[in-house]
């Protein structure tokens, strides 16, 4: 936010997807008068949608296997070497690295945030919801339910898609949000 300062930036569009959603809703929470608009991607505004924190396996079929949620069964057919490569990577970070002292750290980053309830955020400034039909990550409810209870939302569910939408379909991603940001710049 004191970036924003310094640089001049009066207002601006902001756009979070999955734990990055719940930071871009505790920006919004301060910053709302800098808001242009609030997008938020295959994420929550309530805790109990999100995942646990679990191990990740050391063999690689299991982290085949473990990958299978980020996507939807049609992505995971269509892109059988990709999620094989992803398996192998994750696998030489966990081997070679700290993979996953990484990924729990990011679970402790989570759990600071005050996201027990951000069912509040109601004012003027538009937002968009986007979220993948097959979602096993974030459960699609928790679009839904951000959608009726965030006053000027809309929501766009994505057929055929999980929680990776940068993956499975970012053309039609950012078709979306710009026709959004378009059209709230010209309001």
């Amino acid at each position: 936010m004191d970036v924003w300062d310094e640089l001049g930036i009066k207002q601006t569009h902001v756009l979070g997807i999955s734990m990055g959603g719940v930071i871009a809703q505790e920006l919004y929470e301060r910053k709302v008068e800098s808001i242009k608009s609030l997008t938020l991607i295959s994420t929550a505004a309530n805790l109990q949608y999100l995942p646990k924190e679990s191990e990740w396996p050391n063999q690689l079929n299991d982290i085949e296997k473990k990958l299978d949620i980020y996507f939807s069964q049609g992505f995971i057919k269509r892109n059988q070497l990709l999620i094989h490569a992803m398996a192998k990577n994750i696998l030489k970070k966990i081997t070679e690295g700290n993979f996953k002292a990484q990924t729990h750290a990011q679970r402790q980053a989570l759990n600071r945030h005050t996201i027990q309830n951000k069912l509040t955020l109601n004012d003027h400034t538009p937002k968009l919801i986007i979220h993948g039909a097959e979602d096993e990550v974030v459960p699609l409810q928790a679009a839904y339910e951000m959608k009726e209870a965030f006053e000027n939302a809309r929501l766009s569910v994505f057929e055929d898609c999980g929680h990776l939408l940068l993956a499975e379909d970012l053309n039609r991603l950012i078709k979306e949000l710009l026709s959004f940001w378009q059209e709230e710049d010209e309001r």
